[in-house]
């Protein structure tokens, strides 16, 4: 060990295990488990807002099934990504952001804002106030959502 940065491939397991496990589709989906940035970087056509972005990325959800589970990953730092962004010059990592309401527009490469673990935490935590509001309460309606977020549910 040499103190340099070591990644693992995790496709080439997941490849392997695949290749050991026969299934087939299921006919229904009762329950559904959602990695947050997976979904979130599925997005094509972003809205303007960030409400617009929570109304979207609800609606994706509740698609999925009636009761979902919308897992967060945490955003540590320093982590290997920070020292991956570091190496290539971007400060981005290091900035604050605050999204201060549904009417506040999302930044022009909404993308590239994807790569800061300030950013993306920003988002699921304004994700999860914004679908606290009452005007939300008939959307959720008969559906069961859980978000897991920092160290919470």
């Amino acid at each position: 060990v040499d103190g340099s940065v070591n990644k693992t491939d995790k496709s080439k397991l997941m490849h392997k295990l695949e290749e050991r496990v026969k299934s087939s589709k299921p006919v229904s989906r009762d329950a559904c488990a959602i990695d947050a940035m997976f979904l979130i970087r599925t997005l094509v056509n972003v809205p303007a807002t960030f409400g617009e972005i929570a109304k979207l990325v609800l609606t994706r959800l509740l698609g999925f099934a009636k009761r979902v589970d919308f897992v967060c990953d945490s955003y540590k730092t320093p982590s290997i990504k920070d020292i991956e962004h570091g190496i290539r010059g971007s400060d981005a990592t290091h900035t604050n952001f605050i999204i201060s309401g549904p009417d506040q527009k999302r930044p022009k490469d909404f993308n590239a804002s994807l790569k800061s673990a300030n950013f993306k935490t920003a988002l699921l935590h304004f994700l999860v106030k914004e679908w606290k509001r009452t005007s939300y309460i008939e959307q959720i309606r008969g559906y069961t959502l859980f978000v897991g977020l920092d160290d919470k549910a």
